[in-house]
């Protein structure tokens, strides 16, 4: 009875525990916040934790284990945990970062960089040198301009008025 005492004991704090993790929550919504892998192996757990106490139950009863179909259960569900563990990680090799390819890549990045930088560097000066031409080309041409302006406004040729129609007529 001892025994009895104490498995009650240990599953009241067990369940208070659950409640905890579940805050209250039936299992299917705690189980529909998870991700597919993590519902399988609480699911897996579970079913463990239930066979594994009907095992116990069986085992304080007297009644022998060693042929019983619980046996077979159990190892059912240790194979269940074998696939899931087999899945974590396949899904966090499929995850993982393979260094050496992203040393490459880094590398290759950065030499691109530099080289586009000292090429961009290279057209900038060309680009500058090419507007400070442009800009003293501008100036030779608005200096030619103005001394153009200069010379229209400074001629002399007086402007004929024209004759109008009436005029002609008028005159006649």
């Amino acid at each position: 009875m001892e025994f009895y005492q104490e498995f009650k004991i240990k599953l009241e704090e067990f369940n208070k525990h659950l409640n905890e993790l579940t805050d209250g929550n039936s299992l299917e919504e705690t189980l529909g916040r998870l991700e597919p892998i993590k519902q399988a192996e609480i699911q897996a757990n579970l079913a463990y934790f239930i066979q594994d106490l009907v095992y116990i139950l069986l085992n304080v009863r007297g009644i022998d284990t060693t042929a019983h179909p619980i046996i077979q259960e159990l190892n059912r569900i240790k194979l269940q945990f074998g696939k899931i563990k087999h899945s974590e990680q396949k899904q966090q090799s499929q995850q993982s970062i393979d260094k050496p390819a992203a040393d490459r890549f880094i590398k290759a990045a950065l030499q691109f960089q530099q080289k586009s930088t000292t090429s961009d560097n290279n057209l900038n000066n060309e680009s500058s040198n090419d507007n400070n031409n442009d800009n003293n080309n501008d100036n030779n041409n608005e200096s030619n301009v103005r001394t153009d302006k200069n010379k229209r406004s400074s001629d002399s040729h007086p402007t004929k008025p024209m004759k109008s129609k009436k005029s002609k007529k008028s005159s006649k």
